[in-house]
């Protein structure tokens, strides 16, 4: 009774926490607090792991991980916005003729 007490609480705990999860990963920006969208991937996909082991979330579970690879995409967008921001176009013609003979 204790293990299907403690299962239950736990269902419970993640069940109403992942609504909250994917809504922060849909809505949300990495690019103003980084560390927390990335605590909430983390904490979806440890939901995703729990409720996989029990066949009845199976739609549930379909659904998350849609969310996971939606905030995927949205923190490889940020990064390449950010690499694009700091990388400075070099002209290729002074590129071309700061290579020495060996090149």
């Amino acid at each position: 009774i204790q293990r299907l007490i403690k299962t239950i609480d736990t269902t419970i705990q993640f069940y109403g926490r992942t609504s909250e999860l994917e809504s922060s990963i849909r809505d949300g920006n990495p690019g103003h607090d980084l560390e927390t969208y990335l605590e909430n991937m983390e904490c979806l996909q440890q939901a995703i792991q729990f409720f996989e082991s029990h066949p009845n979330y199976q739609n549930q579970t379909e659904n998350m991980k849609l969310t996971l690879e939606t905030g995927f995409s949205v923190l490889e967008t940020e990064y390449r916005s950010v690499v694009q921001k700091n990388t400075i176009q070099a002209d290729p013609m002074v590129l071309i003729e700061s290579l020495d003979e060996q090149y």
